[in-house]
């Protein structure tokens, strides 16, 4: 009988959670979330005008990103190459990911649509989403006579 060193780790499942949790919440049903070889990593922020995604997309060009409003949900789909795809140079190793990505987030229902706004600079990509003017009570004090 041979013995096999087994070591359980559950925090590695504990550790993907959020991850899983993120897709089942805020991606579209689109094959290419699901099969997408990386993610760019995103930040959400939030003034008293705005909110604010950043995401880190290192390597993409600017012109392989694509970001739209769909239903009340921003979706960002883009694609990284490698430097030099036609190359025959054989990896010797590799960790750097590549190919299509997307990432959808739900909007909330008091933003400004039309003046979304989005800069790619540098390997980052901030999109902002005014928001809409809260609507103000229309309570006054009525004079009694």
């Amino acid at each position: 009988m041979n013995i096999v060193n087994w070591r359980y780790k559950p925090v590695s499942f504990l550790n993907r959670m959020p991850n899983i949790l993120d897709n089942a919440t805020y991606n579209v049903n689109d094959k290419e979330v699901y099969n997408n070889e990386w993610q760019p990593l995103v930040d959400i922020k939030e003034n008293s005008k705005s909110y604010i995604l950043v995401a880190d997309m290192p390597g993409v060009k600017k012109s392989n990103i694509e970001a739209k409003v769909e239903e009340n949900i921003l979706i960002i789909k883009g694609d990284k190459k490698l430097d030099n795809e036609e190359d025959n140079d054989d990896y010797h190793y590799s960790e750097r990911k590549v190919g299509k990505f997307a990432r959808s987030f739900k909007l909330p229902q008091s933003i400004i649509e039309d003046k979304i706004s989005a800069n790619f600079k540098d390997g980052t990509l901030i999109i902002t989403i005014p928001k809409a003017e809260e609507e103000k009570p229309n309570n006054r004090l009525i004079s009694i006579k």
